[in-house]
């Protein structure tokens, strides 16, 4: 009884969590860690020489391929070319 009280308070706080996330930022909070993983990744294109595949790592993608795609997705094109057009 006392470790399924322990689950629900949990729960509920979590529940509580997602709410504030979502009133606070119009996203859900899956949606928002996403974006944030991608706006670092970004930055780290940006100013590390670290590869593609590394920032991937850093920033939490679980493969290079889905960052890959996820950054495509978001700003239209591929890490490496975002990295290059950066540099210019």
């Amino acid at each position: 009884p006392r470790q399924h009280h322990k689950h629900l308070k949990s729960t509920n706080m979590l529940e509580r969590l997602n709410e504030e996330i979502r009133r606070r930022t119009y996203v859900v909070p899956h949606a928002f860690i996403a974006q944030r993983r991608l706006e670092q990744s970004a930055d780290m294109l940006r100013s590390t020489n670290l590869s593609a595949t590394e920032i991937a790592m850093e920033c939490g993608f679980g493969s290079s391929s889905h960052f890959t795609t996820a950054f495509k997705r978001a700003f239209g094109v591929g890490p490496t070319e975002f990295r290059r057009k950066c540099r210019i």
